[in-house]
């Protein structure tokens, strides 16, 4: 038996809860300064920005269908031009998630992430045991992603956060992929990291940054 069908779960586990316990500090300190905003402009009169960019149920819901299904149609196209189950493993819906929890909201896009797990699985022949623990894992990992990163111009964190969750996902894909008999550990791991990292130095960070300065931001502003 690979040890690392049981190394890899303890690895993810310990990488994984030291981002949630990163995010939960970084949660606590962004709301003090919301907080301290919200105090300091209480008689300011809404823009038509901010009217534009308010949160709404109906716009939640919306948000949830449409980051599912373009992370799952992306998943699916990609499927058939795949090059070998552990060749360099790459996926068009990286950046999906990460964009929609640091530009919407961190809940909004783990709902989406959990979802289009799914469906992916489904729609590709891939549906197994490990999908719930895969919508699991997107949940955690798309939340903390958003949670961290609040300004995608800050790219001293932006960078980091998608770089440390791109080798925690690669951990937890090589190790479930292991633990089935598909592939050893040590090739799985490698080539989805692999595959993850031009998206998490370049693509993603660039995609959320674009989006952002044409005013594609729902969550309240902070002071740089």
């Amino acid at each position: 038996m690979s040890v690392w069908r049981v190394w890899g779960l303890v690895v993810y586990l310990v990488l994984q809860a030291i981002m949630f316990v990163v995010a939960l500090y970084a949660r606590q300190y962004y709301k003090k300064q919301e907080q301290a905003q919200q105090a300091g402009a209480a008689s300011k009169k809404a823009g038509a920005f901010e009217v534009r960019t308010t949160r709404t149920m109906a716009r939640d819901v919306a948000v949830v269908g449409i980051a599912a299904a373009l992370a799952t149609a992306l998943t699916v196209a990609l499927g058939p031009i795949s090059i070998g189950i552990a060749g360099i493993n790459t996926r068009l819906s990286y950046p999906v998630m990460p964009t929609v929890a640091v530009l919407y909201d961190p809940v909004v896009a783990a709902i989406s992430s959990t979802i289009s797990a799914v469906l992916g699985d489904a729609l590709l022949g891939w549906l197994a045991p490990w999908t719930l623990s895969t919508m699991v894992t997107g949940f955690i990992a798309t939340w903390v992603t958003g949670t961290i990163i609040r300004d995608p111009r800050k790219l001293l964190i932006t960078i980091p956060v998608l770089l440390i969750q791109s080798l925690i996902s690669a951990v937890y894909v090589g190790w479930v992929l292991d633990l089935s008999g598909v592939v050893p550990f040590a090739a799985m791991m490698p080539s989805v990291l692999l595959g993850h990292i031009p998206w998490s130095l370049v693509g993603t960070p660039l995609i959320m940054n674009l989006l952002y300065a044409r005013g594609f931001y729902y969550r309240p502003k902070l002071a740089a």
